[in-house]
């Protein structure tokens, strides 16, 4: 039981970080801080294992903002 309270905390813990990730991203993104932004949205990729239909949208608009001279 030990071991299966451990995983359960760790995958907690797993979840937490991916939800601070995207809570980061859509801050950063609310002050129009893009480049953080998109670092944040890579960082909630790796640990989710991609991005939503909407996360998508919202870093290819970031990307084009970041390419605008």
């Amino acid at each position: 039981m030990v071991e299966w309270d451990r995983r359960v905390a760790r995958e907690a813990e797993h979840q937490a970080r991916i939800e601070a990730a995207f809570d980061w991203a859509d801050e950063h993104d609310r002050l129009g801080h893009v480049a953080p932004a998109l670092e944040w949205l890579d960082k909630a990729s790796a640990l989710s294992g991609g991005l939503t239909p909407a996360y998508r949208e919202k870093r290819l608009r970031l990307s084009r903002e970041v390419a605008r001279p």
